[in-house]
């Protein structure tokens, strides 16, 4: 019985399919038509579901068009072999090598860097940052990317801006997180594979009136768009709708810098001790009379309990050192102790791993 609710999506699938297909069929509709109904639902179930894998629900019509007698093989096979399906085939892999190797946030961060002077000039640069990456990646994807970032940046924000209101630091929220969603929408219409419907055009304008849109001509038209939508978006977000006019502190310019060299906290360890002290203690930094003093205890102790055990070279940076899962986890759960608690491990707690 168990075993049965935990897989009723599943069940749910078959059953409507079958009895669809009891059903008499509709007046007006041909049999292979009420067929495919049925087989639409079956998909459509176990997609909300997620009875079974989404690559499997994909791959339905191709293995039960031909046994239904809806089409045959090579009919139901075409659609998978679209030019537009390998189009965003080519943006999935675009997007998973971004994502790998943190080019996305390294972009964010480069830019935000330049851009964080005040307020607005953030909201852009974030703007600009979704905006170029959704050029390449779903915008849906860049949204929840650089999600993260924008609220590390609004937490460096009220912790280092000194004066701001209530409605300043709701309005600078605001408008970075809408400017993230909104970015990426603009962004996502420049090419071809920065939204879905981009394709989905291309390809019914291709199979209905026999007009192919390149990459390049789709280009033509979406980049001024884009580029003309965006600064407006932004003047009317930052100057009309959530008005943002404050200045930001060199101690927030600074540790923005910090981030570009500290981000992600999963790997602060391996990329730079000094960067990792300077945002986890800031706040003891900045309350000691000595700062220079404490910075150099707590990175003497961060590295001897946290970093000695995976081999420092002797500068005391790793960055061309491939590590082993289980060392990098090791680090992850060191490190949100740390954040989480702010103190420093105690010796041997993290125990030692050899690389």
């Amino acid at each position: 019985m168990q075993r049965v609710l935990d897989n009723l999506g599943f069940y749910l699938g078959l059953g409507t399919l079958a009895l669809v297909l009891l059903m008499p069929t509709p007046e007006g509709l041909s049999p292979e038509g009420h067929r495919t109904a049925a087989l639409f639902l079956l998909m459509g179930i176990w997609w909300a579901t997620e009875a079974v894998p989404v690559a499997v629900t994909a791959l339905v019509p191709l293995a039960l068009f031909p046994i239904f007698g809806i089409s045959d093989i090579q009919s139901a096979a075409s659609p998978y072999a679209n030019k537009i399906v390998y189009l965003f085939f080519g943006g999935f892999l675009i997007a998973t090598a971004i994502q790998k190797w943190n080019l996305h946030k390294r972009i964010a961060l480069i830019v935000l860097e330049s851009a964080g002077s005040n307020g607005a000039s953030l909201v852009g640069g974030f703007m600009l940052t979704a905006a170029v990456i959704s050029m390449w990646v779903m915008n849906t994807s860049t949204t929840i990317m650089l999600l993260p970032i924008g609220l590390a940046v609004i937490t460096v924000v009220k912790d280092t801006v000194t004066g701001l209101s209530e409605k300043q630091i709701n309005n600078f929220q605001l408008a970075l997180l809408l400017g993230i969603a909104y970015g990426a929408t603009i962004g996502g219409m420049s090419t071809l594979i920065g939204t879905g419907p981009n394709g989905m055009l291309a390809g019914f304008m291709s199979d209905n009136y026999n007009l192919d849109i390149s990459f390049t001509d789709w280009m033509l038209v979406g980049v001024p768009l884009s580029a003309t939508m965006l600064p407006i978006c932004w003047f009317i977000l930052t100057k009309i709708i959530f008005p943002i006019n404050f200045e930001t502190s060199p101690e927030t310019r600074s540790l923005l810098s910090d981030l570009n060299y500290a981000w992600p906290s999963a790997e602060v360890a391996v990329m730079g001790p000094e960067a990792a002290i300077k945002i986890l203690y800031r706040k003891e930094l900045k309350s000691s009379k000595n700062p220079k003093k404490l910075e150099n205890e707590l990175l003497e102790k961060y590295k001897q309990e946290v970093m000695t055990p995976y081999t420092l070279a002797e500068n005391g940076y790793i960055e061309d050192l491939i590590l082993p899962d289980e060392t990098r986890q090791t680090i992850i759960n060191s490190l949100k102790i740390l954040e989480n608690k702010r103190e420093i491990l105690p010796p041997k707690k993290h125990g030692n791993i050899p690389l």
